[in-house]
């Protein structure tokens, strides 16, 4: 959604990107995101605003639901790629170490991904696309 609106659509940007960045359960629930992009400096302030309206739209369920089911489809994809890869395994027993959560889980991961459904995403937005629950920081050149 970024990307074609804010990048293909409006021209805004360079380049856009959402990553999560961390994401753990203990000793407290912890979700850091982040959207970065490159941009021209006098469209950071309507930049901000597209990002914001979009989000607002996933808050309110409005958003394509062909594309949320092609990304669960790359998500599989994804995972079965990478259970052949060392990183993998590393990355998935620090987490599930850090999360006090069963290394076994790695084997049901796709059933989890299957079972994700647009009203989790509504449900997720509303928990963390609030006004008070997220920083905005623009890094810009010295003049």
């Amino acid at each position: 959604m970024l990307f074609d609106d804010i990048r293909e659509n409006q021209n805004l940007v360079y380049s856009i990107q959402a990553d999560n960045y961390s994401n753990y359960s203990h000793p407290e629930p912890h979700l850091r995101m982040m959207i970065n992009y490159s941009s021209e400096p006098s469209n950071v302030s309507k930049i901000n605003n597209g990002i914001d309206r979009i989000l607002k739209k996933i808050v309110n369920g409005q958003f394509d639901k062909q594309i949320f089911q092609e990304k669960k489809i790359g998500m599989l994809d994804d995972y079965n790629g990478e259970l052949t890869t060392n990183s993998f395994w590393i990355e998935s027993i620090d987490t599930f170490i850090l999360n006090n959560e069963p290394l076994e889980r790695t084997q049901y991961i796709d059933d989890i991904i299957k079972s994700i459904n647009t009203n989790d995403i509504v449900k997720l937005a509303k928990k963390i696309f609030k006004d008070d629950n997220y920083i905005k920081a623009s890094l810009l050149e010295k003049d």
